[in-house]
Formats: C-alpha cells, structure tokens, sequence
C-alpha cells in the first residue's frame, strides 16, 4: 500500500516473483511514481545461465515462494506494457551464488547418482568452471546470462 503519497523513486528488490499479481503491483507503483520518477527493479533471471542448465535445480527456482519469473525480454514487454522506459538493464550474480559456484554445486550433488562415463564429463566440466571467477562471471552478466535482472525504469514525464 504505497498510500497517497508520490514519489520520485520506488524500489523493488525481488519483490515481483513473490506476488500473486505483478501486473497489479508495479502499476500501483507507477501511480504513485511521479512523472519522471524512476523504479528500480530486481529479480531473478529466468535467463541465466544456471536457469538454463538446471531447470529445477536453480537455486532461485523456489515455488511456492517465487510465483513468476521474469527476463531482461519479459521485463522489457512488462515495463513498456506499463508506460516506463527502460534507462538500464543489467544481469548480474545478485544475492545469490555466482552462476559457476551454483553450477559446480550441481554437479557435486550430481556425481553421486551417474555412471563412470557421465563421471568422466562431469569431471571435465568441473575443472573449466574451476577456472571461472568474478571475472567470468561479469561476462556472463554482461551476456545477459546472470542470475539476477536489474533494471532502472523511468515513468515518461
């Protein structure tokens, strides 16, 4: 309830995956932006490269607790949908691990259930992503394969 007040800047910091109604909710919160004003917004990205390759297994992919998902192509059709702008759009590691920690993760839980040839290529992959850090993962992020979307949306004046 953003009351009647106006304001200059809303933030939403995972906020759209959890409700029931995103539609709703972020066009309550472009009545109460003024023109101009700006909301930030953030969630996880139904594109990264972890969603990809673990499905189900994403850490972020979490029902009932996160009801929608959203991408840097779905956010834009939402926002402009919504009368916003996009300034900015960014996919990032975020809150959660980075995209080659959640998939080393994945593959460690996995070990324990394939056979010795599967073994072999998961150890293989294991020892590239060993070798990704901070670095590779900014250039996931700046492929738009991160795991959180970050967007700046502007209300037209």
């Amino acid at each position: 309830d953003y009351g009647s007040a106006t304001y200059d800047a809303i933030l939403l910091r995972h906020v759209l995956e959890h409700s029931p109604s995103p539609h709703a909710d972020l066009s309550a919160a472009v009545d109460r932006l003024r023109p101009g004003g700006l909301i930030l917004l953030a969630t996880p990205n139904l594109d990264s490269l972890a969603a990809r390759t673990l499905h189900r297994d994403w850490e972020w992919f979490v029902p009932p607790a996160h009801l929608f998902y959203f991408s840097p192509r779905s956010l834009d059709h939402f926002a402009r949908a919504k009368g916003l702008e996009i300034l900015h759009c960014e996919t990032r590691s975020g809150d959660g691990v980075a995209c080659s920690s959640s998939l080393k993760a994945y593959i460690g839980y996995e070990k324990s259930q394939k056979s010795k040839w599967q073994l072999a290529q998961l150890d293989a992959l294991t020892r590239q992503l060993n070798q990704l850090g901070p670095k590779e993962d900014r250039v996931l992020g700046e492929l738009g394969l991160g795991n959180e979307v970050f967007v700046v949306l502007r209300k037209r004046l």
